[in-house]
């Protein structure tokens, strides 16, 4: 890697082996210095040379750095402890892998922090891959926590996480993978809640309703302990179609009036790392929902008098300042009735 330039922003970097063969390199135009050349196999014993060509009539200098890398490389078991993967030198890539089942459901997730000077957390590639080829690829997001959400193996054999820090991150990542197993179940309409315990990160859950053509139904939320956010989605009985909501807010979501006899569905699906408990129920529409904040009454506002000055505090000087004006008006009177040349 080139840091700390001085005087230089663009150079072709490239690598030459012991035969003077060309390993690796910027080619075509120049890269913008700082470049990161990522690591690369040495196949052959000897000297190497690193040739740096800036660009046009630019002079100047630069810090090359060398170092030697070594890739993590081990196991990790659906449901089992987090493997903490230490990125301890700018290159190097974490690989771990586990046996997969046809029809096995897993999310694997990401909780750590790196930094770089030239890198961003948000570049890092995060992927899975099996015996049939990629599975799920991420970009980590801006926050230490990430998820490849829930997916399901379509083949038996070995599965492959890799975790591929661009430029010259590095830091501590923990990895784990989960089973993920979702949760089912049956609401009665006007039954006590059911507690809705989200367990795993990527568990969804699906419970169902029975409903009557002219039916009015609502769906409750409440007793939420849930550390994120989510989607409730109500799947009407035939012939109604789908109401969405937010998980855990508003309290209540109404259903459209059921216009046939059948079964409908309420989907709660929580993101990213979301988990914990949250009760729901469903009951007959009936005034408004226990459990939905409301917003108070607006108050009108009274209109103040339009300004005319501050007026005098105390009422001695109202009368005062009324006789000033009086006494004010009688002087211009007399001075307009007198004589030319008298003064009153």
């Amino acid at each position: 890697m080139l840091d700390q330039p001085s005087g230089l922003t663009s150079a072709r970097v490239n690598i030459f082996d012991p035969t003077g063969a060309k390993l690796l390199g910027t080619n075509g135009l120049p890269a913008i210095v700082p470049p990161f050349i990522e690591p690369v196999s040495l196949t052959t014993s000897g000297t190497y040379t690193l040739f740096i060509d800036p660009a046009d009539a630019e002079v100047g200098s630069v810090r090359v750095r060398v170092w030697t890398v070594t890739d993590l490389v081990g196991p990790i078991t659906p449901g089992g402890t987090a493997v903490a993967s230490v990125i301890a030198i700018p290159g190097q890539n974490a690989s771990y892998t586990f046996t997969g089942t046809v029809g096995q459901r897993v999310s694997v997730t990401a909780i750590g922090s790196l930094s770089g000077t030239y890198g961003g957390f948000s570049q890092t590639e995060f992927n899975l891959s099996g015996p049939g080829g990629t599975v799920a690829s991420i970009l980590l997001s801006q926050s230490p926590n990430s998820i490849i959400d829930t997916v399901t193996l379509t083949a038996a054999g070995t599965y492959t996480l890799v975790l591929d820090p661009v430029s010259d991150l590095t830091g501590t990542v923990n990895l784990q993978v989960y089973n993920v197993t979702d949760l089912t179940g049956n609401l009665t309409v006007g039954a006590t809640p059911t507690v809705v315990p989200f367990t795993t990160p990527g568990q969804n859950a699906t419970y169902t309703f029975s409903g009557n053509s002219g039916d009015n139904l609502r769906v409750t939320q409440s007793a939420s302990t849930l550390n994120g956010g989510g989607n409730l989605t109500v799947e009407h009985p035939t012939g109604t179609g789908l109401t969405g909501s937010g998980l855990g807010l508003p309290a209540c979501v109404n259903i459209p009036t059921l216009t046939s006899t059948d079964e409908g569905s309420v989907i709660l699906n929580p993101t990213a790392l979301t988990t914990g408990n949250l009760s729901i129920g469903i009951e007959v529409q009936a005034g408004q929902c226990p459990f939905e904040r409301t917003r108070p009454a607006a108050t009108a506002t009274p209109k103040k008098a339009p300004y005319r000055g501050a007026p005098p505090k105390k009422p001695e000087h109202q009368v005062r300042a009324r006789a000033r004006r009086h006494a004010q008006r009688i002087g211009r009177l007399r001075a307009w009735a007198l004589p030319a040349g008298k003064v009153a």
